[in-house]
């Protein structure tokens, strides 16, 4: 999923192995780093809470921990039409929440149509519109009855697409797709997902107490169906957002599983139980394009051209991430034309570092403008992790080489994440993670329509491209109209990239039948093992 990322490297997930396996079962212990705004699925954006809903709830189709790839999920099979356009879901015998009550076919489209809901502002409708009239619905131009989603009785769901959709099955496992009460939430009214009994649980876990911003406990949900299929007892989960504190708590043998920032990394480089993941996710400076001075596509490229981001992942991150010149990562299976990696098969990339270039590209914006010099800036972020230190770097960039004042502004995650979505910023160091395997995860973020497009970029041409890629059935049209979005995200630069990310894992031997994941979830940790 994803996602927007609570914040880079910093993120951690630690398992409790040694004091937690005993007599009295098997506990994993997580830490999600902070806390994200909701658990709502219809409203959840950040990393943390999609993590969480691994544990919690399952979808039509679920993702394979070896393959990566959707596989049945509540639903036992389902059927595709030969031109793609309609999936008819075949839900499992028996189903059941973990209140007790059926899972049904009504549970996915009454938690599809309110997330699709106009009045509920969910940020991830968009994931929704590859179904028929789903965006219309969204924006007030049809009603839901018309919305492709059709009950056929309890155990069977017709989906109708508006175009054939590769990747629909992995949506399908997104948690946006994940089913919901009608009656439960309806009975919960505001209140839903906001504690432990206000929200029901499809997945294999189920949350016991919740502690805010300290601790969740989670316990075996003994309505599951795979139930016996589970190894663990429950899953605890703490949020510390300092990776030095996560670091000794794991050396100490209080957590069994750690991530690791770049200084870190040194100490357990030739350890056998470390774990490297080339990540789908791309770091960037997301700019508010309602400020009349970034609007301008000069100086956002002068902005872009300052910062030397080869420099800056070997200063910062001790070389492990990779500078980003395409929007759409490189090297995690998103599929192309020709080959499984649609970001080298383009040969397209945003300009480089070149502080002359950026000085003149400056004065011609400037001019423009009819400003004589660039005003103050500041720009957002988290207040964990290696985040300041990146600011910083940025922040001397500009001024050393454009002679622009960058002021950082610390804070939380979750008003990082408020202020990204009221608009209330200049520049924000903001990261996506690919929700599912396709470019499109990260290309249509740019469209002026989306929810999570925050710094309110509009360009007419980007959104044709978007809107052709999403409708044509035609393989090389589709290929050629997301080539020309990354084109145009180079030329005009909406956002300003900078890295792409690495994630490494020092993990407790005792520790099996897991994975972790570039694309959606960091982990799947549903049939992990401890010995």
């Amino acid at each position: 999923m994803k996602k927007l990322l609570a914040i880079f490297v910093c993120f951690l997930a630690l398992f409790s192995c040694g004091s937690n396996s005993s007599s009295n079962g098997k506990y994993l212990t997580i830490n999600l780093n902070e806390e994200g705004k909701t658990i709502d699925t219809a409203l959840q954006t950040d990393v943390s809470s999609g993590d969480l809903h691994t544990f919690l709830s399952e979808g039509l189709t679920k993702i394979d921990i070896k393959t990566k790839q959707p596989i049945p999920g509540l639903a036992e099979k389902y059927d595709i039409s030969e031109d793609g356009l309609t999936y008819t879901f075949h839900l499992r015998d028996g189903i059941k929440w973990s209140n007790g009550e059926k899972i049904t076919a009504n549970d996915f489209k009454f938690a599809w149509l309110r997330a699709l809901d106009p009045n509920t502002a969910a940020p991830y409708a968009y994931m929704l519109y590859p179904i028929k009239n789903a965006e219309k619905f969204n924006t007030g131009k049809a009603t839901k009855d018309e919305v492709g989603i059709k009950v056929l009785d309890d155990k069977t769901l017709e989906v109708k697409l508006e175009a054939s959709t590769p990747y629909f099955l992995s949506l399908t496992a997104f948690v946006t797709y994940m089913p919901a009460n009608e009656k439960f939430v309806t009975e919960c009214g505001d209140k839903f997902a906001l504690e432990p009994d206000k929200l029901l649980y499809s997945g294999p876990f189920k949350m016991v107490s919740w502690t805010h911003n300290s601790e969740i406990k989670l316990v075996k949900n003994e309505n599951y169906y795979d139930k016996d299929k589970i190894n663990l007892d429950g899953v605890n989960i703490k949020f510390i957002a300092n990776p030095a504190a996560a670091l000794n708590a794991f050396k100490n043998d209080e957590i069994d599983f750690t991530s690791l920032t770049a200084e870190q990394y040194e100490e357990y480089k030739d350890n056998p139980n470390l774990h490297k993941v080339l990540m789908a996710t791309n770091w960037y400076l997301e700019f508010n394009h309602k400020n009349k001075f970034l609007a301008n596509s000069n100086v956002r490229k002068a902005i872009l051209m300052a910062i030397n981001k080869e420099e800056l992942t070997k200063t910062v991150f001790n070389g492990i991430n990779d500078p980003a010149y395409t929007f759409t990562p490189k090297g995690v299976g998103m599929p192309g034309l020709k080959t499984n990696d649609f970001a080298t098969e383009i040969g397209v990339s945003a300009p480089k570092f070149n502080a002359t270039e950026a000085k003149a590209y400056l004065e011609k914006g400037l001019k423009e403008l009819g400003l004589d010099k660039a005003p103050t800036l500041s720009i957002i972020l988290n207040d964990s992790g290696l985040n300041k230190k990146i600011g910083e770097s940025i922040q001397e960039y500009l001024r050393v080489n454009l002679g622009i004042t960058l002021n950082i502004e610390t804070m939380a995650f979750k008003e990082r994440l408020s202020r990204m979505e009221s608009g209330q910023f200049d520049v924000v160091l903001a990261g996506w993670g690919a929700d599912y395997q396709d470019a499109m995860t990260f290309l249509d973020l740019l469209e002026s329509t989306n929810g999570n497009n925050h710094g309110k970029y509009s360009n007419t041409e980007y959104d044709k491209c978007i809107r052709l890629a999403k409708s044509t059935s035609n393989k090389e049209e589709r290929y050629a109209a997301m080539k020309k979005a990354e084109e145009i995200i180079a030329s005009d630069v909406p956002i300003a990239l900078l890295f792409q990310a690495k994630k490494n894992y020092i993990v407790n031997e005792k520790l099996s039948n897991f994975t972790f994941s570039a694309v959606g979830p960091d982990f799947f940790m549903n049939y992990a093992d401890i010995k």
